[in-house]
């Protein structure tokens, strides 16, 4: 299933995630994730304009070592900006030929600047770019981009608590519409791994639904780690599982997790787990 693993370099780039004490890792550990990385079949990475260093980082590690990723990136619309300059801009630092999809980085960009699609569409057709995407929250959006032809590829947070009850039927219809899935926030940035008693007031009303997570994993004897990438590699309408890491032993925790094998009647429970505030699940409500 290692297949399935998309590597996500936010962590790379920025001080990222509620659960973080160890801030973004040095450019040598960086490459060292990378190296490992591409060692154990991950061909794929995930980064974007607005994660600090991280596509230059990529395109470091590039122009020092023979192996080369296939690289996902997002942008945000910039006054003036064409879409070959956005292009040709991306290829630089991330030391790469071609996209393999560009998102827009929110649908709100996405809405925003219409005209720019068509701009996209032909660097697709030029081999700059392979497929177009957009990265969204709500399953509003995923339903309002099903009709659009040119974007190819959704992206979408999809965990133990953002999880099947919520995203079935979307992300069902968006296979009808042959839409590519990729599913991001498996650990919910980190939160899924918190003690209890530490929640941010925010987060409490998660609680009870996090019992039921860290229940789950104390009666099977299943790691959160596990849990958390079988689930999403788990499900067959998702194409590509994103999976964001800080040091080369957390890689490997995450690699050693996607060769567990999880009964199915485990996952099941997992299903049947609904957060009804379903607005407490999404970071930039925090």
């Amino acid at each position: 299933m290692v297949f399935k693993i998309i590597l996500g370099t936010v962590q790379l780039g920025l001080d990222y995630g509620i659960n973080n004490a160890l801030g973004k890792p040095s450019e040598k550990v960086a490459h060292d994730i990378l190296k490992e990385a591409f060692n154990h079949g991950i061909n794929t990475l995930d980064t974007a304009e607005a994660y600090g260093n991280s596509e230059e980082l990529i395109g470091s590690y590039h122009r020092k070592c023979s192996e080369k990723f296939s690289v996902i990136t997002k942008f945000h619309m910039h006054e003036g900006k064409k879409a070959s300059e956005i292009i040709d801009n991306a290829l630089d630092r991330l030391g790469v030929s071609s996209i393999e999809t560009l998102f827009f980085h929110s649908f709100r960009d996405y809405k925003s600047n219409p005209e720019i699609l068509k701009e996209l569409a032909k660097e697709v057709a030029k081999g700059r770019i392979g497929e177009l995407g957009v990265s969204v929250y709500t399953n509003h959006e995923i339903e309002a981009l099903l009709p659009v032809e040119e974007i190819k590829v959704i992206q979408a947070p999809f965990n133990l608590l953002d999880n099947h009850s919520k995203r079935a039927e979307v992300f069902r219809k968006a296979k009808l519409s042959e839409k590519k899935i990729y599913v991001r926030s498996i650990f919910l940035q980190g939160v899924l791994f918190m003690p209890l008693n530490n929640l941010p007031e925010k987060l409490i009303p998660l609680k009870p639904s996090l019992e039921r997570i860290h229940q789950i994993a104390k009666t099977t004897g299943i790691s959160i780690t596990t849990l958390a990438v079988k689930y999403a590699l788990s499900k067959d309408y998702i194409d590509g599982v994103l999976v964001g890491v800080d040091s080369v032993a957390q890689l490997n925790e995450n690699l050693k997790a996607v060769e567990e094998v999880i009964p199915d009647g485990i996952l099941s429970q997992i299903d049947m787990i609904v957060v009804k505030n379903e607005l407490i699940l999404n970071p930039t409500h925090w």
